[in-house]
This record gives structure tokens, sequence and C-alpha cells, in this order.
């Protein structure tokens, strides 16, 4: 940096020490890039589709590292079908997809035709790629926004590449990140799209620099409207307040620089350049989702859900320290899975206790300052029985506890890293052994508390493997070892949680398939409807990865367009109209159709295969999980001599 930018105000902030980037930092970013290539050219992704091989379908995945895990339902039984069935299908890349019509698939990150998909960069392998390579590099490039973003957020409020490198691998490893990195919400590049809108909408209001403050406006286009349509509102809307709220507090910390006339009219321009492509952007992709968005509001559920406050327990925040000690069946079971459980390390309060030794700079104060409210805004809602109606304003009625997290825990990583980023000297020295020593007693009982609530699910050593290893983590923070720090605070965690997804190769539990190969061989299997008979939910997923329309399964939205037609048939509507999976069981020839709701996100439609009401619904192929009787199969006939895949493949008969 020159002596020039050294002696400036922190007010006047330049190009040059609002994102001070040195040689790691670069490396770093092109470390990240080259991963993400080597692992696309060899054809590496993260799903866990090879749980189909288990359930004895499809072959046995070409898995290098870890193993298919069944937790990641989500993933391999719905979101990953539906990518693979947006390309294979009879009308490639529609706007309707297996989740749903009227365009849909625009909001439920898949790829799609569409003018969006310009700002949607994890998203564009498939328009360029073969199909598993293009779904490698989706994988990783979910990851590369994720890093890449965080860190960026973390140089500009930390200025120390360290605590940016740091801060972002920490995020990236958390359990919480791991563990829910395959929801089909797109939460990976949701967190990194926004932290890269935060930088760009930081440095329109104070850059200096013509060039970079007009890539700024177009880069913070491009990430509002990536965040925006990942489209999942329990997590947008506390990462939104998140941001808004640190924007607001950085703003007022920095009226000077912003009102100040060099380049003013260059930053306006270029601000409201970019607003006026989200807007436009925003309205084209409204006026094409705006029925799906009617349907969506006026479903029982998640349209009518609505949640009060207090429904993140301290207990819940607290047993996140036991990071060390969970696995994917092995959470407390007050809790409803480890999706559910995982958290993240919450080292800021330790940080915090020691603000009192160091100055923050200007801008440093006030980026604190936001985000700490931020936290405490969002915690309120999580921790304090809060009516649901005292939330509709702020939209966090619609946020259940758990979905806080993200936003808490990139704030609790901010904060920390910010003031270990301020620490040049030990903060204590005949003293450290002694605090050290009272931070593990404090958190002894603490988490003596926090397993007493779970309901002692963890043993003694699992609670003195939490306790030591934040004592440990404390030791070095008031000793300034801020390598060793660094290093204990993400290789661990990578370590243990790096598995929580498989590294196969290709998806060949899906793409060598008997049924996939026998559809592809078989066009003309893909231009009518499917409909799935089976107690499973996932089979609807294997079906509709080969190509095939599939009627059942997961559905985002009801189908709303045959409402009218199953009234007609005198069906109970009210329990069709939710979004979830749908499960078809086959009835005998002849007899009553019926539908049942036994869970929020299901409904299970019992119906003959000779029911006039699908021939209506357009559904011309049929699959059985078992061999059917001459009663579930009148009218119909076999389009396969034998089973393909242990299935019973039909079709009707005219």
């Amino acid at each position: 940096m020159s002596t020039a930018a050294r002696t400036q105000r922190p007010t006047d902030i330049s190009s040059e020490i609002f994102f001070p980037i040195n040689s790691a930092g670069l490396w770093f970013c092109l470390v990240c890039c080259c991963v993400v290539l080597i692992f696309t050219l060899a054809n590496l992704n993260g799903s866990s589709e090879g749980v189909y091989a288990d359930l004895g379908w499809g072959p046995k995945a070409d898995v290098w590292i870890g193993h298919p895990r069944g937790i990641r339902f989500d993933e391999w039984a719905s979101q990953t079908p539906a990518i693979l069935n947006q390309v294979l299908k009879v009308n490639p890349l529609g706007g309707n997809s297996i989740l749903g019509g009227h365009d849909i698939s625009l909001t439920a990150n898949l790829q799609s035709r569409d003018i969006v998909m310009l700002f949607r960069p994890q998203l564009w392998p498939f328009f360029v790629f073969k199909l598993t390579y293009a779904f490698a590099a989706y994988w990783y490039l979910k990851a590369l926004l994720l890093v890449i973003g965080v860190f960026a957020f973390l140089l500009m409020v930390t200025r120390s590449n360290l605590w940016a490198i740091t801060g972002s691998l920490w995020y990236f490893f958390s359990p919480f990140m791991q563990w829910c990195y395959s929801w089909p919400s797109g939460l990976p590049e949701m967190i990194g799209s926004l932290c890269g809108a935060i930088v760009c909408a930081c440095y329109l209001s104070v850059g200096r620099n013509r060039l970079a403050i007009c890539i700024s406006g177009a880069l913070f286009a491009a990430a509002i409207i990536n965040f925006a349509m990942c489209a999942y509102l329990p997590h947008l809307i506390p990462l939104s307040w998140l941001a808004l709220v640190f924007f607001i507090f950085w703003f007022w910390g920095q009226r000077e620089a912003i009102l100040a006339p060099a380049r003013c009219q260059w930053r306006a321009c270029a601000a409201l350049g970019g607003l006026a492509v989200i807007g436009s952007v925003g309205l084209h992709e409204y006026h094409k989702l705006h029925t799906a968005i009617q349907i969506m509001a006026t479903t029982e559920y998640p349209g009518q859900r609505k949640y009060a406050g207090g429904m993140l327990p301290l207990q819940n925040l607290l047993s996140h320290f036991f990071l060390w000690n969970e696995s994917a069946w092995h959470y407390p079971r007050t809790m409803p899975n480890i999706c559910a459980a995982a958290g993240c390390l919450w080292l800021a309060p330790l940080g915090l206790l020691a603000l009192g030794k160091f100055d923050l700079e200007k801008p440093q104060r006030w980026s604190l300052a936001g985000l700490l409210v931020a936290s405490f805004f969002l915690l309120a809602w999580g921790l304090l029985p809060i009516p649901a109606a005292a939330g509709a304003p702020f939209g966090l009625d619609l946020v259940q506890g758990n979905f806080l997290v993200p936003a808490l825990a990139l704030a609790n990583i901010v904060v920390f890293c910010l003031i270990a980023s301020r620490i040049g000297r030990p903060l204590l020295s005949k003293a450290a052994l002694p605090i050290t020593a009272a931070i593990l007693l404090f958190m002894l009982v603490v988490l003596s508390w926090t397993n007493a609530r779970l309901n002692g699910y963890f043993p003694l050593d699992a609670l003195l493997i939490a306790a030591g290893a934040v004592t440990v983590l404390s030791y070095l923070f008031l000793r300034a070892r801020r390598n060793i720090l660094a290093f204990l605070i993400v290789v661990p965690q990578a370590f243990i949680l790096g598995q929580a997804n498989p590294i196969e190769r290709g998806l060949e539990s899906l793409t060598h398939s008997a049924l996939f190969q026998f559809i592809q061989a078989h066009p003309d299997a893909k231009r009518g409807k499917w409909i799935v008979f089976s107690n499973h939910l996932e089979l609807s997923g294997f079906v509709a990865a080969a190509g095939c329309d599939v009627y059942t399964g997961l559905h985002y939205i009801p189908d709303a367009d045959h409402f009218t037609l199953f009234a007609r048939y005198g069906l109970d509507v009210r329990k069709l109209n939710r979004a979830g999976f749908l499960v078809a069981h086959a009835l005998p020839a002849g007899h009553q159709s019926a539908l049942e709701a036994p869970a929020v996100n299901e409904v299970d439609w019992e119906v003959s295969a000779g029911d006039p009401i699908l021939d209506e619904i357009g559904i011309r192929y049929f699959v059985f999980d078992k061999k059917p009787s001459p009663d579930e199969t009148a009218g119909l006939r076999m389009i396969s001599s034998v089973p393909i895949d242990g299935l019973w493949l039909y079709s009707r008969t005219r």
C-alpha cells in the first residue's frame, strides 16, 4: 500500500484500501477456481444419488470418497432428478418442470431458457457442457460463489487477507453449511451472492475509480438477481435484514465520503443503472411467475404457514458447540434431523469480551455496530415468544427458528474475524492461564446445562471435548496466536465435516441405470405423462431423471390447473392444495379414487390405472414398483417384456 493511501482518513476510502487484497488473497481465489476446474474436468460431484442403488434401482455409484447419504433426500430424490429432467425431457430447458407448471423452474434453482439465466452463473454449465460434467461444474460453482463472496465481504470489513480466508473457509465448513449445502433452496449461492451484493453496494457508495464503479454497478445487479431468484423466503428474509441493517450503519458511518462530490455522479449513475436492471428483470420474472406466486400463496401448505417467535431455543444454539460429536445419525433427538441440529462455532462473544483492548477504525466500528444490531434483532425473534402477528411486518412470521442460523452464523464469523484481525499482540500475558481456566469452567457449566435441556443426549466425553475445544481456541485468541488459531478453526471442521456429502464420479446410479437407457432408446416415452404407483416417495425422481414427464413426486406448487377436474370427480381439492410429494397407490379397476393428506408435505392418491381422470390429465405411462395384479392393469399393456430395474412399465392400449 502506498504512503499516500496509509495517510488517508478512514472515511476517504479509495479502491486501494477499500479492498486491500494481497498475493495470499489472490492465490486463495486462484486455488479455489482451480479446484472447481479440476473437479469439473474429473466429472466429480457431491450428489448422494447412489442411494438409488442401495434401494435396488440402478447400478452402484462410482464413489471416490465418503458414501451416499439418505439424509440428503431433498437432493438425490428431487433436485438432482429435476436438474437432469430439465435437460433430457422432450422440451429441454423449458420453464415448466416436474416440480410444477407456470415457469416454476425459474424459482426452483433449475436451468431454463430465460434471460434471468444470464445472472445465475452456477447454472451456465448446463448450456455449455455435457450433462454430468455440467452437473459437476454446477455443484462446485455453488461453493465457489459462497467462498469468494464471503471472502470479499470479510476482506472489506476486516482488511485482513488472513481473516478473510479463514472466515470464508470457516463458514463453508460450518456444520449447517455442509449439511444443508445441497438443499433445493440454493443456500450456498444465495449467501455468496448476497455477500457480493453488499460489497458492491458499499463500493458504489464511496468508490473513486470510474471503471471499478461501473463494474460494481453491474455486479451488484447480477448478485441481487441471483440472490432473489433463489426464492426461498425463510432463508432470504433473515439474510436480507442482515444486509439491510449492515448497509444502513455503513451508510451513516460513511456519510461524509458518500456525499463527497468526487465521482458522485458516476456512483449515482452506476447505482441507478444497477437498480434499473434489477427492476427490469424483476418485472419480467414477475410477469412470468405471478400465477405461480398466487398458487403458492393460497396453498394450505406452505402458503398459509405462519410461525411465532421463540422457535430457536437457547439450548439448540448452544448445542452447536457439540459439532465435534455430531453426525448424520448422531444428534439430539429433540431435533428432527442433523440439518436442524447443525449450526456454527459461536465465537463472536469471545471477541466482544476483548473489544476494549484496542481501537477499531471508524468504518469498522460502524460495520460492527450494524452486525450486532442485526444479530440481536434476529436473535430476539429466535429466542423470545413473540406473536406471529408482530413478526408479520418484517416477514419473520415466515421464518422458523433454525432458518435464522445462516444469517446469524455469517454475522458471528464476520464479528469474530473483525476483532481477531485487530489483535497485534497478546491481550493477556500472566493472566492468560487463569482466564483460560475460567473459560473452561464456564463452558463446562453452560454445556452441562445445555445437555440437561437436551435430555442428556451427549455423554461426558463429548461435553469435555466441546468445552476443551473452545478453551484452546480462547487461549490462542488471548495470546494472539493468529496463524494457529486460524488453522484450528478451519482444519478440524474441514476434516470432520468434509464428508457430509460424498465425492463421486458422474451420476451412474441414474445415467447408467437400465431404466435410463430404455427411455433414451424409446424417446416416444417422453411424450406422455407418467404416474408412479409406489409407497416410495423417491421412485418418481428416479423415473423423472430419465427425462420422463412424471405426474407424481415432489411439486413446489400443486397442479391447480386440474383442481376443477379433481373436484368434478368428487375429490377433496383442499387435500391436494399443498406443495410437497404426490404419492399414488394403485387400486383395482372400478374402485373409487380418493385423496388423503397424511403429512403437511405429502398427498396420497388412491386411484386405478383405468380411472378416466388419468386419461383427462394426460397420463399415458404407468410404473409399478411390484408386479401388479390383472385387476390393476386392466386396459394396459406392458412396454417391456421384463421388469426394468425391478419396475413394471405399462402404457395405455389405445
